[in-house]
């Protein structure tokens, strides 16, 4: 087997939970103006509220999440939407 040069250069790795301030920060005004809790879209987007709070301190986040997230955000906007016209 051949020794490998420890001099060469390694390729780039891309982080593993990228850097997700920006979603995040969206996912937080949107939650506000929505008025829903912590834990309501936590358990909306099927996550437990300790892995949501552990997102927004930390500042990453798995893809996956932030989808999850957003796709439980618009579900909520599209409710409060159609409980206002009903009345």
């Amino acid at each position: 087997m051949p020794r490998r040069n420890k001099n060469a250069e390694r390729p780039k790795r891309t982080p593993y939970r990228p850097d997700a301030t920006a979603a995040l920060e969206r996912i937080e005004e949107k939650r506000e103006r929505l008025g829903v809790t912590l834990a309501d879209l936590a358990g909306r987007a099927g996550l437990t509220e300790r892995t949501f709070t552990n997102m927004r301190r930390h500042k990453r986040a798995f893809p996956r999440h932030i989808r999850a997230l957003t796709y439980a955000l618009r579900t909520i906007a599209r409710e409060q939407d159609a409980e206002g016209e009903t009345l």
